[in-house]
């Protein structure tokens, strides 16, 4: 739905190929990969009537890297001279009114493709979180109600206005959805678990994170025990609507065959140990698994007690690292090497993501630095605080007669 609200220097077309958005055409990947110019398309607006220029995109993606807002998209920014530390990136700069140039510290040629991620998004002076101006064909209209919310088509979208005049989101469940469908009552349910359906790549996943700061020597033995009790393929089925099973880092739109990893050998844990399991409020498919990871631990004689906050409640227990084990989501960037560096930035921090980002961009073509990313996945595998549960496939069904 973000992208309905939002638009991007570029985007990936139906073939996965990039193609312009706001700019006014793929740049030309320069010095090696360490170098990128972009020109704006002349005359486009924001929602709140504002004019886009090159130093929204500048502050747009400087606020991505600031530290200080712990995003798991600054990997996005990390190749960027300057981006490491914090503050202003010296890599950065716009150049013209409408022309923005991108320095690199090392080559990363594909580095583009992050940038039709979603979170790449310009917003007027880069007040991501603060405004819903973006530059989508849909203008956000506020909500209707409980559940919901309408979108009004955006006349100065850099594609033109949109076909459709207006879209009114509901939330239902999905025997209420499929019967409004059957109705007529609407015209596309999201979600559906239908063969009909269409579905898009499974890139937002979901991973177990474990602080070790706060687990100490336990931390080993809990993931040992969850590793040998917890089948991934079972908890996508039966606990999450629509997901598949992750077996590596990477969700399968990046990572297919995902290397499978050997079950380990039941361990013991110590009597008595109480844990807490920090939950996303918003998140519906959380409270399942929570509850069914909670139960595994409990046959280990573990007490896990489930934390469910809301998103800025949530957002702060991550930062401030106020959890034994957290559920968290992640909408991967669509290119191997910058999503495996989102992991890495989650549990390594910055300057480890920023070498892995070095090490796969120092690759020949396209295919070597998938190969190299792809390596690297497995090799992070065994080293991160984070397990691999599963990823949703968003899925769209169209009621008959609606293209």
């Amino acid at each position: 739905m973000a992208r309905l609200v939002h638009s991007t220097l570029l985007k990936l077309n139906a073939e996965g190929a990039l193609a312009p958005d706001l700019a006014a055409v793929v740049p030309e990947v320069e010095a090696g990969g360490r170098l990128f110019r972009f020109h704006l398309k002349p005359g486009l607006r924001f929602q709140d009537g504002t004019a886009i220029a090159a130093q929204d995109v500048v502050e747009s993606l400087t606020r991505l890297a600031d530290p200080s807002l712990g995003s798991p998209y600054a990997a996005l920014a990390l190749p960027l001279v300057g981006a490491i530390d914090g503050g202003r990136i010296s890599g950065l700069a716009a150049t013209g009114e409408l022309d923005v140039q991108a320095s690199l510290a090392f080559a990363y040629p594909d580095w583009l493709r992050g940038l039709a991620h979603p979170a790449a998004a310009p917003l007027p002076g880069g007040k991501a979180g603060l405004t819903l101006a973006g530059a989508g064909p849909m203008l956000m209209g506020g909500a209707l109600g409980a559940g919901e919310a309408r979108l009004s088509a955006y006349a100065d979208c850099s594609e033109g206005r949109p076909f459709v005049d207006s879209l009114r989101l509901t939330v239902a469940d999905a025997r209420g959805a499929s019967r409004a469908l059957t109705l007529g009552e609407a015209d596309a349910v999201l979600g559906a678990i239908d063969k009909r359906a269409v579905e898009g790549p499974a890139l937002f996943a979901t991973y177990l994170a474990f602080n070790s700061a706060r687990l100490g020597p336990h931390a080993a033995l809990v993931r040992q025990a969850l590793e040998a009790s917890v089948d991934v393929t079972e908890l996508a089925r039966f606990f999450v609507r629509g997901a598949v099973p992750m077996a590596g880092l990477l969700p399968p739109a990046l990572e297919p065959s995902g290397a499978t990893q050997p079950q380990p050998a039941r361990p013991t844990l110590p009597k008595g140990l109480q844990l807490v399991l920090l939950v996303d409020a918003t998140a519906d498919d959380q409270r399942a698994v929570a509850e069914r990871l909670q139960v595994k631990l409990h046959d280990f004689g573990v007490s896990v007690q489930l934390k469910r906050l809301a998103k800025p409640e949530y957002r702060q227990a991550l930062a401030t690292a106020g959890y034994d084990l957290a559920l968290i989501a992640v909408a991967a960037l669509p290119e191997p090497g910058l999503a495996l560096a989102q992991l890495v930035l989650l549990s390594q921090g910055r300057d480890a993501a920023r070498e892995l980002l070095r090490t796969v961009g120092a690759g020949a073509d396209p295919s070597a630095r998938r190969q190299i990313a792809l390596a690297q996945s497995t090799l992070w595998r065994g080293r991160l605080a984070l397990m691999p549960l599963y990823a949703q496939v968003p899925r769209v069904l169209l009621r008959a007669g609606v293209a």
